[in-house]
């Protein structure tokens, strides 16, 4: 990145420098020395700022863990804590049906069984499908919620079962 910053930053003042005073140095130096000048800065500004877009969208892919090599991860028995959405400037809305309208971030806390709290951030119809103090099995890679899939409460235990089958 520190290579990109320099490139990005040498070539983009040596373009400005020989594009705007260009005309009194090439009457100067010739025409062909200001030529290669300018043939150079501008490679340095357009390499420059491929290492530094490149730097910043693979930040964002391994920040988003779109670019983790571990697998899809699966966890039984969480419980929704929280839900709720954040705008643009981190404003906190708690929308009940998502709007399209607006640019919102989807995120979900749960509490696992073994007491680990985990923030994740999902899709709108995931979003819709959890609801506060649900439990139930989740799918995620990195910070993003792939899936949640509720628990049924289960029947209670209707005890032992009488000799020789169905009473009736």
């Amino acid at each position: 990145m520190a290579v990109g910053c320099v490139l990005f930053g040498c070539g983009a003042s040596g373009t400005v420098f020989f594009t705007v005073t260009g005309a009194a140095i090439i009457a100067r130096m010739g025409g062909e020395v200001m030529g290669n000048a300018l043939i150079v800065s501008v490679a340095a500004f357009i390499i420059g700022g491929i290492i530094l877009g490149s730097t910043f969208i693979r930040g964002a892919q391994v920040g988003r863990g779109l670019r983790e090599k571990s697998p899809v991860q699966t966890v039984r028995g969480a419980r929704i804590i929280s839900k709720f959405a954040l705008g643009e400037d981190n404003t906190m809305h708690f929308p009940v049906v998502p709007d399209s309208e607006f640019d919102w971030r989807y995120v979900v806390q749960f509490v696992c069984a073994d007491g680990i709290r985990l923030e994740l951030t999902c899709a709108p119809i995931t979003y819709m499908a959890c609801g506060e103090g649900m439990t139930g099995t989740i799918s995620y890679k990195g910070d993003w919620l792939g899936a949640f899939t509720p628990e049924l409460p289960g029947r209670p235990d209707p005890g032992p079962k009488p000799p020789g089958g169905l009473p009736f």
